[in-house]
């Protein structure tokens, strides 16, 4: 097979992947139950179950119907529904591994946002200033002059911050939008924030679904 043969071949497949992830978001949108739709969110990129309430975040497809039951007081009807729609997008395999977006990219769609402090010589992060310091410290980093930390923004699968490297954080840049290209990021709405507090994306409610 020529170089030329191969490289069509590979952009034909890219294209067909491109159009069953389509089918895949029309169909599992589409489907999605009218009164969770502003709190549960599919990532297809990633394959992650998205709850953008209060301290949430990425959620496991076997604990999805309980989770909602319990979290947020939806019915047990509507909350199989969900966990149905999510079940027939195939993710359980490889669901919950520890891939995450690379550094300074644009928001994922339903997860908080946090004023933090990165380590200037690897990946650590923190909301407090001082904590880099400590890791700093305790990793033996190269002597530094000046600061040893610079201000970030970030998310986190988990919707909550703990003490963590980069497995479980990554810089975003909020002047970048995952479809347009452009200044905003369409579906999230994102107030002000002070540093260590995360910012939640869709509001702190209480969901019931009847």
């Amino acid at each position: 097979m020529s170089q030329a043969t191969s490289d069509i071949c590979e952009a034909t497949e890219e294209k067909q992947a491109q159009a069953k992830m389509s089918d895949s978001k029309n169909g599992a949108a589409e489907e999605m139950p009218a009164g969770v739709k502003n709190l549960i969110s599919f990532n297809h990129e990633y394959e992650k179950i998205i709850c953008s309430g209060s301290g949430c975040g990425s959620i496991e497809l076997e604990q999805l119907g309980q989770y909602l039951g319990r979290k947020h007081r939806v019915s047990a009807k509507i909350a199989g529904q969900v966990a149905r729609v999510a079940r027939k997008l195939g993710w359980e395999e490889k669901l919950w591994g520890d891939e995450r977006p690379e550094d300074s990219m644009a928001l994922q769609v339903g997860l908080p946002v946090w004023d933090g402090f990165r380590c200037k010589q690897c990946h650590y992060v923190s909301v407090i200033a001082e904590d880099v310091d400590d890791h700093w410290d305790y990793q033996q980093h190269d002597m530094w002059v000046g600061r040893k930390a610079e201000k970030v923004r970030f998310q986190s699968w988990d919707g909550s911050f703990y003490d963590g490297f980069s497995n479980e954080y990554w810089v975003v840049d909020e002047s970048r939008t995952r479809d347009r290209g452009e200044d905003g990021s369409e579906g999230l709405e994102l107030g002000g924030s002070k540093a260590g507090c995360g910012e939640v994306v869709h509001g702190d409610v209480e969901w019931v679904v009847v």
